[in-house]
């Protein structure tokens, strides 16, 4: 009997308006970072197929602009010496095979790819040529992901552990609260604990080996760590989801991975499913990657885990409710413009 899955999957659209900015007239002020005023690309002619800021490094590199001088400037691009990181979005697959095969030959180095997203090293020199290949749609900045949760400091991890008095539960010495609240814990008892069940995580894994030391976490975890994507240590968030499955599920084991782009994110998914991984539980989001509608790479390789491998996908939803708007497109005056709750057209924010 085939099990109905509905996969929520947070994603976030934003307009990108502008920010109230304190300074002279006729542009941004200066800081300790250069802008694109500073550098003098600034209202470029952007080139046909490639992104605003990907078209500003180009047109800055044509006059003469150091490369690191320019990526500072430019939000998003992410250079190494004559080189930049770059997302080619392809009109069909065909097209995307045909486009790896022209990148040493253009000087690039495939990092990963799936379907019609490839992400590659490419010198900044060869930009022009790159978007003007047969079935490019765009050439943009890699989609980053990133954690869905701020991390726990040291203090707070320290206070968390300290709260909790040691009941020697099964799984480790600290028991989540859910093992006794969804009466798991008369699964255990009935010898049901995920045994032979291999479930996979997305997200950073900083500390796990001491969370194995200290019997919250199984010795057998399997660190996935491909060159295109090589595990995060950094933040405990992903050892914390991973030791609140151990405690449900004593019996599963376990492998970590750590996507850095959407496009290693969605390679992830298929290779994981792939390595025989019944669940995967991603702790990641995105900001405006898809239309929304269930189509896209990303949704391809989640809906290709489940029909092909019987893979379920958990994706983490809610984290990130206070910063985004959401609702109904308003226009009362006729201005084809929206308005926000306050009346105005434009929704202020600010990264202070």
């Amino acid at each position: 009997m085939k099990t109905l899955v509905i996969v929520l999957v947070l994603m976030m659209s934003m307009v990108v308006l502008p920010v109230q900015a304190q300074g002279t007239e006729g542009g941004p002020p200066s800081g300790l970072v250069p802008s694109v005023f500073d550098v003098g690309v600034a209202g470029v002619d952007s080139l046909p197929n490639l992104s605003t800021g990907l078209s500003q490094l180009f047109r800055g590199w044509q006059s003469g602009k150091p490369v690191t001088e320019l990526a500072q400037a430019i939000s998003g691009v992410e250079v190494s010496d004559d080189r930049v990181m770059v997302m080619l979005i392809m009109l069909d697959e065909a097209a995307a095979h045909n486009a790896i095969a022209a990148l040493p030959l253009l000087g690039g180095e495939l990092i990963v790819s799936f379907q019609t997203w490839i992400d590659a090293w490419v010198p900044v020199a060869a930009l022009a040529d790159l978007a003007a290949l047969p079935g490019i749609s765009l050439v943009r900045e890699p989609v980053k992901v990133f954690p869905l949760a701020t991390a726990p400091s040291e203090r707070q991890l320290a206070e968390m552990v300290s709260a909790q008095a040691p009941n020697s539960p099964e799984a480790g010495p600290v028991e989540t609260q859910g093992v006794q609240v969804s009466n798991a814990h008369v699964w255990h008892a009935a010898g049901w604990k995920g045994q032979g069940v291999k479930v996979a995580l997305l997200d950073d894994f900083g500390k796990y080996p001491d969370a194995q030391a200290r019997g919250e976490l199984p010795a057998n975890i399997q660190p996935y760590s491909p060159s295109y994507s090589p595990i995060l240590m950094t933040s405990p968030h992903g050892t914390a989801c991973a030791e609140i499955i151990y405690d449900m599920a004593p019996g599963v084991q376990f492998t970590f991975a750590s996507p850095r782009t959407a496009t290693s994110m969605a390679a992830l998914i298929k290779e994981l499913a792939q390595l025989g991984n019944r669940i995967i539980s991603s702790s990641y989001g995105w900001v405006g990657l898809e239309p929304g509608d269930g189509s896209g790479p990303l949704n391809d390789a989640i809906r290709w885990a489940y029909e092909q491998k019987g893979t379920l996908y958990v994706q983490a939803a809610g984290n990130m409710r206070q910063f985004h708007w959401d609702g109904r497109f308003k226009d009362s005056n006729g201005d084809l413009w929206h308005e926000f709750p306050d009346g105005g057209s434009i929704n202020w924010f600010s990264t202070e």
